[in-house]
């Protein structure tokens, strides 16, 4: 029976370790996708700016559009 409870205890060992490697592992997964999120959130925030800037050039360039509109209209009056 002696034998018996050390090969259980080994087992029990055994499976520990795998659980133990199983859970170092995870954290590792988990510490790059919380590494990956980061980045992809910071990719987001940059795409919002360049979206702003880029709708504030178009608003400017709709603006001279209707200026020079405007100007051509009264000239055709003229």
């Amino acid at each position: 029976m002696a034998t018996n409870g050390l090969i259980n205890v080994d087992v029990a060992l055994a499976r520990v370790e795998d659980a133990s490697r199983g859970l170092s592992e995870t954290t590792k997964q988990t510490v790059a996708i919380e590494e990956m999120a980061t980045r992809l959130a910071a990719s987001v925030n940059q795409q919002a700016a360049g979206a702003d800037e880029l709708r504030g050039s178009l608003e400017q360039i709709a603006n001279g559009i209707e200026e020079t509109a405007a100007t051509v209209h009264a000239m055709s009056r003229a």
